[in-house]
């Protein structure tokens, strides 16, 4: 019977795999992450989501099954990832999607609404470090680097009458002994650095990060309210 290999059919087929869920991740209140392997990817209702399809391959098919599942959110905005990687099948169709926001690394330039400033390669490595296991969360973290001694520190120290404030109007030859750099503090600050650059660099997430910054803007406009 030719029914079989009709396009309903394998429409018919390729949702009964869907998957009810894809391991979805709550990042805030009413905000929900979607790690997607694949485009038959089951989307939660009542929620904003951020859909990660970077490196996510498929096909014409798989690509509108997708669409069609976007579509039924709406008006509820989905925040999808891509990247040059991500199925261009689902790219082109971008553009026809209601309520679909996109962001990328600054190299991709079709189907993109936000173009976040990261290379491809931290990108990738982000994207590694979600399929390997590691928590979104860990890749957003705003951790608060520790301050440097500069102006401002320098005049909210003056102004609070610190004595570890150091007078920078003398020259090193006019500061206290203990001020003058020797040796051993030499010595300490090259071994500091050493150590600082055998450190493995931390692996952050711009383009997802900046997906959570779109959600909390929303919100803050007035364009969203928390679910």
């Amino acid at each position: 019977m030719k029914w079989f290999s009709s396009p309903i059919l394998i429409v018919l087929l390729c949702l009964s795999r869907l998957p009810s869920n894809a391991a979805p991740t709550e990042l805030e209140a009413g905000l929900i992450y979607i790690r997607a392997p694949t485009l038959l990817v089951k989307l939660p209702d009542g929620a904003v989501v951020i859909l990660d399809l970077r490196g996510t391959a498929g096909d014409e098919t798989t690509a509108q099954i997708l669409v069609t599942e976007i579509k039924k959110r709406a008006p509820k905005p989905t925040l999808m990832l891509i990247n040059s990687s991500t199925s261009a099948a689902v790219v082109q169709r971008v553009p026809h999607i209601p309520g679909l926001l996109t962001l990328a690394p600054s190299d991709v330039h079709s189907g993109v609404t936000l173009s976040v400033k990261t290379t491809a390669e931290e990108d990738n490595r982000a994207v590694a470090a979600l399929a390997a296991g590691t928590s979104p969360t860990k890749l957003i973290e705003e951790k608060m680097k520790k301050a440097r001694y500069d102006e401002a520190t320098l005049m909210r120290d003056h102004a609070n009458g610190s004595e570890d404030a150091p007078d920078t109007s003398k020259p090193n030859s006019e500061l206290p002994a203990s001020s003058t750099p020797k040796d051993s503090s030499v010595a300490k600050k090259a071994d500091d650095k050493t150590e600082t650059a055998k450190e493995e660099v931390p692996v952050r997430d711009a383009v997802l990060q900046r997906a959570v910054q779109l959600y909390r803007a929303l919100i803050a406009l007035g364009r969203l309210q928390k679910s």
